[in-house]
C-alpha cells in the first residue's frame, strides 16, 4: 500500500517500525468469495472457494507516515502511462501489443501497473503512434548471449524527456523497473509542492 500511494517500490525498506505494526494502519478487512452465488456442483474442486483478501486502510494514518519517510501521497487521477516497447531476441525484433503472439511481458505491465496504481495502455496493433507522446515511455530490450536483457528506457511526460538503462537482468524486472521508475517520476511532478499544502 504504501509503495502504491506513493509510487515509490523502495518506500517500505524504509518503514520496518510501521511494517512491525501493520494492523494498526487497517481500518478493515474481509475476504470476498470470488465464487459466491456459484452452487456447489461437484467434487473437482469447486469445494475450493476462491477468496479474494480486500483490506482497507486509514488514509489519514498512512499520507502521514509517507510524509515523515520523506515521501507524498500521489492524489488525484493518475494518468495512464503508455508503453511502446520493442524486444530483440535471438530470432527476431518485435513490438509488444496487446495481441502480439510473441512475448508474453504484455501481462507484466499490467501486473506492475495494478501495484504501482498506474494505468498501461500497449499498442493494440503494430501501429504504435496510435498512443501518443504525452507520458509515453518507450523502451528497446535486446537479450545478450547469456540470456539476459539489457533495457534502454525513455519517458516523455509533462513536456520533458528522460532516459535511462537497465543493466541485463531477467525481462519481468526490467519492465518492473521501467514502469516503477516512470511512476515514480510521474508522481514528483506532481506533488513536488510545499509541505502542508496538500
Amino acid at each position: 500500500m504504501l509503495a502504491k500511494v506513493s509510487a515509490d517500490a523502495e518506500v517500505a525498506k524504509h518503514a520496518a517500525a510501521a511494517l512491525a505494526d501493520a494492523e494498526s494502519y487497517v481500518v478493515s478487512r474481509i475476504y470476498r468469495d470470488r465464487k459466491a452465488g456459484v452452487q456447489i456442483s461437484d467434487e473437482q474442486g469447486t469445494r475450493e472457494r476462491s477468496f479474494v483478501l480486500e483490506v482497507a486502510f486509514d488514509r489519514v494514518r498512512i499520507d502521514a507516515l509517507l510524509r515523515s519517510l520523506g515521501r507524498e501521497p500521489w492524489t488525484g487521477e493518475r494518468p495512464a502511462l503508455r508503453v511502446v516497447l520493442r524486444v530483440t531476441d535471438a530470432v527476431a525484433t518485435y513490438l509488444v501489443t496487446q495481441t502480439s503472439e510473441r512475448g508474453w511481458g504484455h501481462r507484466e505491465f499490467r501486473v506492475i501497473g495494478e501495484k504501482a496504481g498506474l494505468p498501461v495502455v500497449l499498442p493494440q496493433v503494430e501501429a504504435s503512434g496510435a498512443l501518443g507522446t504525452d507520458n509515453l515511455l518507450s523502451g528497446n530490450m535486446t537479450m545478450t548471449e547469456d540470456g539476459y536483457w539489457v533495457t534502454e528506457w525513455r519517458l516523455r511526460a509533462a513536456g520533458s524527456s528522460t532516459q535511462w538503462t537497465v543493466p541485463a537482468t531477467t525481462f519481468d524486472r526490467a519492465i518492473a523497473q521501467g514502469v516503477w521508475t516512470a511512476a515514480r517520476r510521474l508522481a514528483q511532478a506532481v506533488t513536488r509542492a510545499p509541505p502542508g499544502s496538500g
